[in-house]
């Protein structure tokens, strides 16, 4: 089975003369994807965020009450998203992405030093 991926959409980026702010939603793909255990891919350069290195801070709110948090990779491209069950310190297992992760409103808010 395919793997999920997480894509952002509806972006705001403002410059706030110290830092670069976006906010954003965050989408994670529907079964039959599945969870990779560790995270899924999320990102964060293209569909207009212009960042060529890791953010600083990144924080999600999940409406559905998935914890989630960002583990940066090796650039703006290839962080990944961890994702917790609700109200728990176990993160979902490798399976099928649940209809109620994919179908979540996941706000996102990440913050870059200065210009990107």
């Amino acid at each position: 089975m395919a793997v999920a991926t997480a894509s952002v959409s509806g972006i705001t980026a403002y410059h706030d003369g110290f830092a670069y702010n976006l906010i954003a939603t965050v989408t994670v793909g529907a079964s039959p994807l599945t969870y990779a255990t560790g995270g899924i891919t999320l990102n964060l350069f293209g569909a207009g965020i212009y960042a060529n290195h890791i953010p600083l801070f990144v924080s999600f709110t999940s409406v559905a009450g998935y914890n989630l948090i960002y583990i940066p990779g090796t650039s703006a491209s290839n962080g990944l998203v961890k994702v917790f069950a609700a109200g728990s310190a176990t993160e979902l297992a490798a399976a099928a992405v649940p209809a109620a992760l994919s179908g979540d409103t996941i706000k996102m808010y990440a913050v870059w030093k200065g210009m990107l």
